[in-house]
Protein backbone atom coordinates (compact mmCIF):
# COMPACT_ATOMS: atom_id res chain seq x y z
CA UNK A 1 0.00 0.00 0.00
CA UNK A 2 1.40 3.57 -0.77
CA UNK A 3 2.46 5.55 2.27
CA UNK A 4 0.45 8.07 3.43
CA UNK A 5 1.74 11.21 3.56
CA UNK A 6 1.12 13.23 7.10
CA UNK A 7 1.93 17.54 6.55
CA UNK A 8 4.20 18.40 9.12
CA UNK A 9 2.81 20.57 11.73
CA UNK A 10 5.29 23.74 11.83
CA UNK A 11 6.49 24.31 15.59
CA UNK A 12 4.81 25.84 18.27
CA UNK A 13 1.70 25.48 16.66
CA UNK A 14 -0.35 25.49 13.40
CA UNK A 15 -0.81 28.28 10.85
CA UNK A 16 -3.06 29.72 8.73
CA UNK A 17 -7.22 29.42 8.54
CA UNK A 18 -7.03 31.36 12.23
CA UNK A 19 -4.59 28.55 13.73
CA UNK A 20 -2.64 30.75 16.22
CA UNK A 21 0.99 30.58 16.47
CA UNK A 22 2.95 31.61 20.06
CA UNK A 23 4.56 34.92 19.31
CA UNK A 24 8.12 35.70 20.31
CA UNK A 25 8.36 37.11 23.86
CA UNK A 26 9.34 40.76 23.52
CA UNK A 27 12.89 41.42 24.66
CA UNK A 28 13.40 42.82 27.90
CA UNK A 29 13.63 47.14 27.94
CA UNK A 30 14.39 47.14 31.94
CA UNK A 31 18.05 47.53 31.87
CA UNK A 32 19.84 49.65 34.01
CA UNK A 33 20.71 52.73 32.44
CA UNK A 34 24.32 54.04 32.84
CA UNK A 35 25.64 55.69 35.89
CA UNK A 36 24.98 59.64 35.19
CA UNK A 37 28.50 61.89 34.39
CA UNK A 38 30.07 58.30 33.45
CA UNK A 39 31.50 57.80 29.82
CA UNK A 40 29.36 54.75 28.16
CA UNK A 41 29.93 52.30 25.97
CA UNK A 42 27.53 51.89 22.33
CA UNK A 43 28.02 48.38 20.22
CA UNK A 44 27.26 50.22 17.17
CA UNK A 45 30.50 52.58 17.69
CA UNK A 46 32.60 49.86 18.42
CA UNK A 47 32.91 50.33 21.98
CA UNK A 48 34.07 54.01 21.79
CA UNK A 49 32.89 56.21 25.14
CA UNK A 50 29.84 58.19 24.20
CA UNK A 51 29.03 61.79 26.21
CA UNK A 52 25.72 61.79 27.39
CA UNK A 53 22.32 62.91 25.98
CA UNK A 54 19.54 64.92 27.84
CA UNK A 55 15.82 63.89 26.76
CA UNK A 56 13.92 66.45 28.74
CA UNK A 57 10.10 66.86 29.37
CA UNK A 58 8.71 70.95 29.63
CA UNK A 59 7.32 71.17 33.51
CA UNK A 60 8.55 67.83 34.62
CA UNK A 61 11.40 66.07 35.94
CA UNK A 62 12.97 64.79 32.75
CA UNK A 63 14.18 61.23 31.68
CA UNK A 64 17.80 60.54 31.48
CA UNK A 65 20.18 58.55 29.61
CA UNK A 66 24.16 58.86 29.51
CA UNK A 67 23.89 62.63 30.73
CA UNK A 68 27.25 64.59 31.37
CA UNK A 69 27.09 67.29 34.17
CA UNK A 70 30.02 69.70 34.79
CA UNK A 71 31.05 72.11 37.05
CA UNK A 72 30.99 75.79 34.92
CA UNK A 73 33.86 78.26 36.56
CA UNK A 74 31.13 80.34 38.41
CA UNK A 75 29.81 78.97 41.62
CA UNK A 76 26.37 77.55 41.32
CA UNK A 77 26.22 77.39 37.79
CA UNK A 78 26.62 73.79 35.35
CA UNK A 79 26.57 72.50 32.57
CA UNK A 80 25.42 69.45 30.66
CA UNK A 81 27.00 68.12 27.25
CA UNK A 82 25.57 65.81 25.13
CA UNK A 83 27.25 63.39 22.61
CA UNK A 84 27.55 65.73 20.11
CA UNK A 85 29.29 68.54 22.11
CA UNK A 86 26.46 70.65 22.31
CA UNK A 87 26.36 72.96 25.74
CA UNK A 88 23.26 73.31 28.44
CA UNK A 89 23.47 75.81 31.07
CA UNK A 90 22.46 74.22 34.30
CA UNK A 91 21.74 75.43 38.13
CA UNK A 92 20.82 73.01 40.74
CA UNK A 93 17.20 73.26 42.10
CA UNK A 94 17.06 74.54 45.54
CA UNK A 95 13.51 75.07 46.40
CA UNK A 96 11.86 73.72 49.31
CA UNK A 97 8.50 72.28 50.50
CA UNK A 98 7.97 70.33 47.09
CA UNK A 99 11.44 70.42 45.17
CA UNK A 100 10.12 67.53 42.96
CA UNK A 101 7.37 69.87 41.70
CA UNK A 102 7.69 71.87 38.52
CA UNK A 103 8.31 75.66 38.62
CA UNK A 104 4.87 76.22 37.00
CA UNK A 105 5.40 79.87 35.68
CA UNK A 106 8.31 78.93 33.49
CA UNK A 107 7.97 75.35 31.07
CA UNK A 108 11.36 74.86 31.85
CA UNK A 109 12.97 71.66 30.95
CA UNK A 110 14.49 69.70 34.51
CA UNK A 111 16.03 65.96 35.44
CA UNK A 112 17.74 64.93 37.95
CA UNK A 113 21.19 63.40 38.37
CA UNK A 114 23.79 62.15 40.45
CA UNK A 115 26.89 64.34 40.72
CA UNK A 116 29.64 63.79 43.29
CA UNK A 117 28.30 61.02 44.84
CA UNK A 118 24.67 62.75 45.67
CA UNK A 119 21.61 63.03 43.59
CA UNK A 120 21.03 66.59 42.33
CA UNK A 121 18.05 68.05 40.36
CA UNK A 122 19.11 70.30 37.81
CA UNK A 123 16.78 73.07 35.88
CA UNK A 124 17.85 73.92 32.52
CA UNK A 125 18.32 78.03 32.21
CA UNK A 126 17.74 79.16 28.30
CA UNK A 127 20.35 82.34 27.20
CA UNK A 128 17.60 83.05 24.78
CA UNK A 129 14.72 83.91 27.75
CA UNK A 130 17.35 85.46 30.34
CA UNK A 131 20.06 87.82 29.89
CA UNK A 132 21.87 86.77 32.71
CA UNK A 133 21.91 83.27 31.32
CA UNK A 134 23.00 85.19 28.28
CA UNK A 135 26.15 86.98 29.81
CA UNK A 136 27.23 83.91 31.30
CA UNK A 137 27.50 82.02 27.95
CA UNK A 138 28.91 84.63 26.42
CA UNK A 139 32.02 84.77 28.72
CA UNK A 140 31.55 87.16 31.37
CA UNK A 141 34.56 87.15 33.75
CA UNK A 142 33.04 87.59 36.70
CA UNK A 143 29.34 88.16 38.25
CA UNK A 144 30.18 87.99 41.77
CA UNK A 145 27.60 85.85 42.94
CA UNK A 146 28.22 82.93 45.37
CA UNK A 147 26.74 81.40 48.27
CA UNK A 148 25.37 83.91 51.08
CA UNK A 149 25.51 86.57 48.42
CA UNK A 150 22.88 90.00 49.16
CA UNK A 151 21.53 90.72 45.40
CA UNK A 152 18.74 93.27 44.41
CA UNK A 153 17.27 92.94 41.09
CA UNK A 154 15.34 95.53 39.52
CA UNK A 155 13.54 94.70 36.84
CA UNK A 156 12.65 91.22 38.34
CA UNK A 157 9.81 90.30 35.72
CA UNK A 158 8.22 87.05 36.42
CA UNK A 159 11.16 85.86 38.35
CA UNK A 160 12.80 83.21 35.72
CA UNK A 161 16.29 84.65 35.97
CA UNK A 162 15.49 85.72 40.18
CA UNK A 163 15.39 81.84 40.26
CA UNK A 164 18.37 80.86 39.01
CA UNK A 165 20.02 83.43 41.23
CA UNK A 166 18.35 82.16 44.41
CA UNK A 167 20.24 78.56 43.11
CA UNK A 168 23.34 80.38 42.90
CA UNK A 169 23.33 82.23 46.16
CA UNK A 170 22.15 78.68 48.23
CA UNK A 171 20.03 78.81 50.96
CA UNK A 172 21.99 81.61 53.10
CA UNK A 173 21.76 84.28 50.74
CA UNK A 174 19.21 86.42 49.93
CA UNK A 175 17.84 88.25 46.32
CA UNK A 176 15.30 91.02 46.35
CA UNK A 177 13.12 91.34 43.68
CA UNK A 178 12.11 94.65 42.96
CA UNK A 179 9.28 94.99 40.38
CA UNK A 180 6.29 97.21 39.34
CA UNK A 181 4.45 95.35 37.63
CA UNK A 182 1.03 94.65 39.47
CA UNK A 183 1.00 91.55 36.93
CA UNK A 184 3.98 90.59 39.12
CA UNK A 185 2.37 90.29 42.23
CA UNK A 186 1.22 86.31 42.16
CA UNK A 187 3.86 84.73 40.36
CA UNK A 188 6.95 86.62 42.91
CA UNK A 189 4.56 85.55 45.88
CA UNK A 190 4.62 81.82 44.16
CA UNK A 191 8.10 82.14 43.19
CA UNK A 192 8.99 83.59 47.28
CA UNK A 193 6.89 80.61 48.87
CA UNK A 194 8.97 77.84 47.08
CA UNK A 195 12.47 79.82 47.70
CA UNK A 196 12.59 81.25 51.32
CA UNK A 197 15.44 83.28 49.68
CA UNK A 198 13.33 85.21 47.52
CA UNK A 199 12.04 88.56 49.17
CA UNK A 200 9.32 90.25 46.13
CA UNK A 201 9.18 94.31 46.35
CA UNK A 202 6.27 95.13 44.72
CA UNK A 203 7.68 99.37 44.45
CA UNK A 204 8.67 101.37 41.54
CA UNK A 205 12.50 101.35 41.25
CA UNK A 206 13.52 104.64 40.73
CA UNK A 207 11.94 105.54 44.26
CA UNK A 208 14.00 103.42 46.78
CA UNK A 209 13.24 105.14 49.53
CA UNK A 210 9.46 103.42 49.28
CA UNK A 211 11.25 100.28 50.29
CA UNK A 212 14.17 100.56 52.15
CA UNK A 213 12.56 99.10 55.08
CA UNK A 214 12.57 95.90 53.33
CA UNK A 215 15.55 95.58 52.95
CA UNK A 216 17.06 94.39 55.99
CA UNK A 217 20.55 93.84 54.42
CA UNK A 218 23.62 95.62 52.91
CA UNK A 219 23.61 94.47 49.61
CA UNK A 220 26.76 92.71 47.65
CA UNK A 221 25.19 93.32 44.21
CA UNK A 222 22.58 95.02 42.32
CA UNK A 223 21.84 93.75 38.65
CA UNK A 224 19.63 96.23 36.80
CA UNK A 225 17.29 94.93 34.16
CA UNK A 226 14.90 97.65 33.13
CA UNK A 227 14.03 98.93 29.71
CA UNK A 228 14.13 102.29 30.85
CA UNK A 229 15.90 105.33 29.23
CA UNK A 230 16.98 105.98 32.84
CA UNK A 231 17.95 102.82 34.08
CA UNK A 232 21.31 104.26 35.01
CA UNK A 233 20.35 106.84 37.53
CA UNK A 234 17.97 104.06 38.81
CA UNK A 235 20.73 102.03 39.12
CA UNK A 236 22.88 105.16 41.09
CA UNK A 237 20.02 105.59 43.23
CA UNK A 238 19.79 102.15 44.43
CA UNK A 239 23.43 102.45 44.91
CA UNK A 240 23.22 105.14 47.19
CA UNK A 241 20.36 103.60 49.65
CA UNK A 242 21.70 100.02 49.87
CA UNK A 243 24.96 98.82 48.05
CA UNK A 244 27.85 98.02 50.42
CA UNK A 245 31.46 99.88 49.81
CA UNK A 246 33.30 98.73 46.48
CA UNK A 247 29.93 96.65 45.81
CA UNK A 248 28.91 95.35 42.89
CA UNK A 249 26.89 95.79 39.67
CA UNK A 250 25.43 94.71 36.78
CA UNK A 251 23.65 96.85 34.11
CA UNK A 252 22.22 95.44 31.19
CA UNK A 253 22.24 98.25 28.75
CA UNK A 254 19.69 98.68 25.48
CA UNK A 255 21.53 100.71 23.53
CA UNK A 256 18.51 101.56 20.98
CA UNK A 257 16.40 102.27 23.87
CA UNK A 258 19.00 104.65 25.83
CA UNK A 259 19.42 106.83 22.59
CA UNK A 260 16.89 107.00 20.11
CA UNK A 261 18.52 106.10 16.71
CA UNK A 262 21.91 106.07 17.98
CA UNK A 263 25.02 103.70 16.86
CA UNK A 264 24.82 100.89 19.40
CA UNK A 265 28.80 101.78 19.89
CA UNK A 266 28.30 105.08 20.51
CA UNK A 267 25.51 104.44 22.92
CA UNK A 268 27.39 102.50 24.72
CA UNK A 269 30.10 104.65 25.48
CA UNK A 270 28.00 107.19 26.35
CA UNK A 271 26.40 105.44 29.13
CA UNK A 272 29.81 104.49 30.15
CA UNK A 273 31.12 107.82 31.11
CA UNK A 274 27.77 108.18 32.91
CA UNK A 275 27.97 105.03 34.91
CA UNK A 276 31.52 106.96 35.87
CA UNK A 277 29.76 110.19 36.77
CA UNK A 278 27.89 108.11 39.55
CA UNK A 279 30.60 106.41 41.11
CA UNK A 280 29.81 103.39 39.20
CA UNK A 281 33.50 102.11 37.66
CA UNK A 282 32.56 99.69 35.24
CA UNK A 283 34.79 96.71 35.04
CA UNK A 284 33.92 94.38 31.77
CA UNK A 285 31.35 95.55 29.00
CA UNK A 286 30.41 91.87 27.80
CA UNK A 287 28.36 92.12 24.46
CA UNK A 288 25.19 89.06 24.22
CA UNK A 289 25.23 88.79 20.88
CA UNK A 290 23.94 86.58 18.99
CA UNK A 291 21.71 85.41 22.52
CA UNK A 292 20.26 88.72 22.50
CA UNK A 293 21.02 91.25 19.79
CA UNK A 294 22.27 94.88 20.32
CA UNK A 295 22.55 94.28 24.16
CA UNK A 296 25.63 94.51 26.23
CA UNK A 297 26.22 93.94 29.80
CA UNK A 298 28.19 96.12 31.80
CA UNK A 299 29.71 94.69 35.60
CA UNK A 300 31.25 96.55 37.78
CA UNK A 301 32.44 98.61 41.54
CA UNK A 302 30.75 100.95 42.92
CA UNK A 303 33.87 103.67 44.58
CA UNK A 304 32.02 105.77 46.58
CA UNK A 305 32.66 105.63 50.23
Amino acid sequence: MPKKHSKKQPKGGKQGNGNRVPKKAPKSSTAAAPAVGSPVKDAETGGKPLLTKIMTQPQSVAKIRNVVVEQHRYHGVFLARNKNDSVQLLTRNKATGGASEPEQDYEENRFRADFRGKRCEFRTWSPFQSNLAAAFMSGVKDLYLKSGSKVLYLGAGLGRTVSHISDIIDKTGVVYAVEPGPWAVRPLSALSERRPNVVPVLEDPSAPYKYYKQLTDKIDMIICNLQQAEQTRILMLNARHFLKPNGHFAIFLYAESIYDKAPTKMALEAEMELLKKYHLEPLQLVQLGPYVRGNALVVGVYTRI
